[in-house]
């Protein structure tokens, strides 16, 4: 078959919806598929590639995000004011758009997508949010080309769950996600929704995980021996971003520094991954060790003596990719578990060989011996877990959903 898949950036280890469509397209074009990627949110326009069997072309997309990150990194009086102007005009036209971003980018995917499908004769069309714009722009495709172009949309984010707080706001929203979702309903041939959505009994709808269960690439590399923790330590590892209001690491990292040495060694918490105001200078058992390379992701994890996943405070209904990364790393995990309503904690219950450390009602003593006996009854202790649990989180189940549609 020949594929396209519409999305954001692509084989961007910072995004998880980008790890998501790396690893569905490479999967296919294991399995004899010619796959083409139209990734958009680029600062440049029309570049194109081959990526591990998969062609990709990268086109200009909305740039908020990284204008974030450039606020992190200036913090002048001249930047800050830029950066709010600009973020309250994105979010004005942002709601008045809603749920895509940008006609522009709208505009930009659908020109393309129409070029990619004639010159390589495409049959299937996976169009995945985010951004909506990619899910816009292939029901019109549907609708241009009929039977002869196959379409399956692909929510790895639900578009009915909010942030923001204010009635009116997501009022609004819900409004407009509804009649939206009808319409795509209406015109794709089917509809994969994350299994943690509400359920709506439909025969084109099908509920799956995200496609991030990928345990070979967890196999030992013999051509690299490199270690990333001392012989001397308890090692609790983290590859991820935090923040001071959403992943907040303080209170684990705090309970860290009160753990007693087990089997005389300390425990010592290592970070990786991107972090907004949060200073770990403080603390004597918790380094920062920056970005981690994508290739080291593994044997960072597979080394470790205990994972830890920070949950989300504000973000409580998203479900992060990472988590299925640690599965697949088969690793003891503490989850240090910011609101009870986090949409992830059935999948550690699934998953077992969990500690769960209640942040939100702030017991620190009862924590601190639940963290402590955690620690002395599953170090150095293998993990075995049936790959089974996790069948509709791998690639191959959600590729054959989408080809069998």
């Amino acid at each position: 078959m020949n594929i396209l898949i519409l999305g954001g950036r692509y084989a961007n280890p910072k995004y998880a919806n980008s790890i998501c469509r790396q690893n569905l397209a490479e999967y296919m074009a294991k399995e004899g598929h010619n796959v083409y990627i139209l990734a958009n949110g680029y600062e440049y326009h029309g570049e194109e590639e081959v990526v591990n069997g998969v062609w990709v072309r990268r086109i200009y997309g909305d740039h908020f995000g990284d204008l974030l990150s450039k606020h992190d990194q200036d913090k002048g009086r001249l930047s800050n004011l830029k950066f709010h102007i600009k973020q309250i005009w994105h979010y004005i036209a942002a709601l008045y758009l809603y749920p895509s971003a940008s006609k522009k980018d709208y505009k930009q995917i659908f020109i393309n997508s129409k070029e990619i499908i004639e010159r390589y004769n495409i049959d299937t069309l996976v169009a995945m949010y985010r951004p909506f714009d990619c899910i816009k722009a292939a029901l019109r495709l549907k609708k241009k080309y009929g039977n002869r172009l196959k379409v399956v949309t692909y929510h790895l984010d639900l578009m009915s769950e909010h942030a923001n707080t204010i009635s009116a706001v997501v009022k609004y929203k819900r409004v407009r996600i509804m009649k939206v979702f009808y319409q795509e309903l209406e015109t794709v041939d089917k509809l994969l929704l994350p299994g943690s959505a509400s359920y709506i009994d439909n025969e084109k709808i099908e509920y799956v995980d995200f496609p991030l269960y990928v345990t070979e690439k967890y196999e030992n590399d013999s051509d690299d021996n490199r270690k990333f923790f001392g012989d001397k330590t308890i090692n609790i590892a983290i590859v991820g971003s935090l923040d001071s209001q959403n992943r907040n690491p303080k209170y684990i990292c705090d309970l860290v520094e009160q753990l007693s040495p087990f089997d005389s060694k300390e425990v010592h918490l290592h970070i990786w991954g991107t972090v907004r105001d949060f200073d770990f200078s403080c603390y004597q058992y918790t380094t920062y060790h920056g970005m981690a390379d994508v290739k080291d992701v593994p044997r960072i994890l597979g080394q470790s003596d205990f994972l830890l996943n920070v949950g989300n405070k504000l973000t409580a209904t998203m479900i992060p990719s990472k988590i299925f990364q640690m599965f697949a790393a088969k690793r003891p995990i503490i989850f240090c578990v910011s609101s009870p309503q986090d949409k992830s904690l059935p999948y550690f219950e699934r998953y077992g060989y969990t500690c769960f450390v209640e942040e939100y009602n702030n017991q620190v003593d009862k924590d601190l011996d639940k963290l402590s006996e955690f620690i002395k009854e599953n170090y150095q202790k293998v993990v075995d877990v049936e790959d089974s649990l996790f069948e509709k989180s791998t690639p191959r189940y959600i590729c054959a959903k989408i080809l069998d549609a």
